[in-house]
């Protein structure tokens, strides 16, 4: 499988991973706050603050993994660059000799 599609693949995932438990977060959080608007039969104040609650936890979730992503990644892309300067600098100090 090419890399670019792993690539797109593991972020549509940790996308979907993010948005689907930021979203149960927030509905959690709704329901503890007592804005449940799974119960409300009327679209009063309480059922729209617990729907935007469901909104912004699925969107703060998305974005932190998201983050965690781009670090996990900076961090492995910065891992091999390490090792192969530390080659490099170990053969210049041998090559001296």
């Amino acid at each position: 499988m090419d890399t670019q599609i792993k690539n797109a693949l593991g972020e549509g995932l940790v996308d979907a991973l993010g948005f689907v438990g930021g979203a149960l977060a927030g509905g959690l959080l709704a329901r503890w706050l007592g804005f449940d608007f799974l119960t409300n039969t009327t679209w009063d104040a309480k059922a729209m603050g617990g729907i935007a609650l469901v909104g912004l936890g699925a969107g703060l979730g998305k974005a932190a993994a998201r983050k965690l992503l781009k670090r996990e990644t900076v961090a492995d892309a910065a891992a091999p660059a390490s090792k192969a300067s530390a080659k490099s600098a170990k053969a210049g100090k041998t090559g001296k000799r």
